[in-house]
């Protein structure tokens, strides 16, 4: 068991007693493109996971950020703690310092190297997958992987979790049965990415019943009681608690 979080998985995990636990959500107003990506995009903004431009533009085709990407994923998580900061292209005064401090402390982020983050470098395929994964608590494979016909290309060090997150069904291939590890993600292929590994979160305080959840459901902040509910996928009680 990971001293930062708790992952029950079952078939059919029958949550009968209480669990107290809780998620505060936020809620930001936005708009966005019409594209297939439109119901992740609505959760990720009523879940207050994802916030919008001035105008509320989402810009979902456009590649994200390494430091938009932590601060979406602090957010689904609800971790808050703040480490130290090692990287010299990491100003107090940046708007994405705490996020990038906060990533680092949980463990899930270690920058390019141990002084450079790379922050507004955009993020790839690969590199999504990996921070996925670790939030996600995934065991990594062994040998080869045979799931995409370039996973030659992959680094040795996404390898395994590429396989793994695929496996979970939050992220996939394309048509002609490439992964594409070094492709640029965008903001709204990030956006269906946490849909899928969240699930159903858990966003106010008190007693849930919730009956059948379809698959995950995460809870990272105390303060919800639940019972009477089965999960049908994976039961995460995220670091974020402490």
């Amino acid at each position: 068991m990971s001293t930062k979080g708790f992952k029950a998985s079952a078939a059919r995990f029958v949550v009968a007693a209480a669990l107290v636990c809780g998620l505060i959500g936020l809620t930001v107003p936005g708009v966005h493109a019409a594209t297939w990506m439109d119901p992740y995009l609505d959760q990720m903004v009523s879940w207050g996971i994802m916030r919008g431009d001035i105008n509320g533009n989402l810009e979902p085709e456009r590649n994200i950020t390494r430091a938009e990407f932590v601060s979406m994923v602090n957010r689904a998580y609800g971790y808050t703690e703040i480490g130290p900061n090692p990287y010299q292209d990491v100003a107090t005064t940046d708007w994405f310092y705490e996020d990038i401090c906060i990533a680092r402390n949980v463990g899930y982020f270690s920058g390019m190297s141990n002084t450079v983050a790379a922050p507004l470098s955009p993020l790839t395929r690969e590199q999504a997958s990996m921070l996925i994964g670790k939030n996600m608590m995934l065991k990594e494979g062994t040998g080869e992987t045979l799931g995409f016909n370039d996973s030659r290309q992959f680094s040795d060090w996404s390898r395994h979790m590429i396989d793994a997150v695929a496996k979970e069904g939050v992220i996939s291939g394309y048509t002609d049965g490439s992964f594409r590890p070094q492709q640029n993600v965008t903001r709204g292929e990030v956006a269906v990415m946490l849909s899928k590994a969240i699930g159903t979160p858990i966003q106010e305080a008190g007693v849930h019943s919730l009956g059948g959840v379809y698959g995950n459901l995460t809870i990272n902040e105390p303060g919800v009681t639940l019972k009477d509910t089965v999960v049908n996928g994976d039961l995460y009680v995220s670091g974020g608690i402490g």
